[in-house]
């Protein structure tokens, strides 16, 4: 009987870790604007290497945190910028109707600062994908 077990969980690990890695289920940050109804993917490298925009609705989920973004967003629009930090996210499946959740970060423009955390729990609901595309800037070696 261990023996079995063994040789399932020898079968199965590797399995689950390539299950894993072609889901690509990891953090996505998304730019806000137009009132937070329009946001952008931050194109990079590598497995993030999308341009991906989207059209939706951002709730967030603690009305103290809500007031402090709104404050945040109307006072700094001209010195910060904002993202909403997509958890457990595989934009190659990202559709209309998804619900994103995460948190939001505040960063001055220049800069990016992804420990800036200033809303804990927010959500992001997708109406539209409007572009999902492999970032044409970068091309893998691979």
């Amino acid at each position: 009987m261990k023996s079995l077990i063994l040789i399932t969980l020898l079968f199965l690990g590797p399995f689950s870790y390539a299950q894993e890695v072609l889901e690509h289920k990891m953090q996505h940050g998304f730019i806000l604007s137009n009132d937070d109804s329009f946001a952008s993917h931050l194109v990079a490298t590598g497995r993030h290497s999308r341009q991906t925009n989207i059209t939706g609705k951002l709730i967030i989920h603690r009305w103290g945190e809500e007031l402090t973004y709104q404050q945040k967003r109307d006072n700094n629009q001209d010195k910060t910028y904002f993202v909403f930090q997509a958890q457990n996210l595989d934009l190659l499946t990202l559709k209309e109707g998804q619900h994103l959740k995460g948190h939001i970060i505040e960063s001055k423009k220049g800069d990016y600062n992804p420990k800036n955390i200033i809303v804990n729990n927010a959500s992001f609901y997708v109406d539209k994908v409007l572009l999902n595309i492999i970032n044409p800037f970068f091309v893998s070696q691979d």
